[in-house]
């Protein structure tokens, strides 16, 4: 098993947390993605919060928020 250096570890974590960010205006195209991946010199962008979030509190006065990720899957068949 190859070993990795954590800071390019957690910088791809970083790169992926931008990919799936709520607005996709936000999100970088591939291009810039690739450029990202390539090159250690550009300052990456502050993510915000992704598009699905899982987020709940610790007391029971507090309130959950949470997002679920629905999607419908149609197989078709022939006759």
């Amino acid at each position: 098993m190859e070993s990795y250096q954590r800071n390019e570890v957690i910088r791809c974590i970083h790169i992926a947390l931008l990919c799936v960010q709520k607005d996709h205006a936000n999100r970088p195209g591939m291009s810039t993605v690739i450029l990202m991946l390539t090159s250690n010199t550009i300052t990456l962008p502050v993510p915000e919060e992704p598009g699905f979030v899982y987020k709940s509190g610790n007391n029971a006065n507090s309130s959950f928020l949470w997002s679920v990720d629905d999607a419908s899957i149609t197989h078709l068949e022939p006759r």
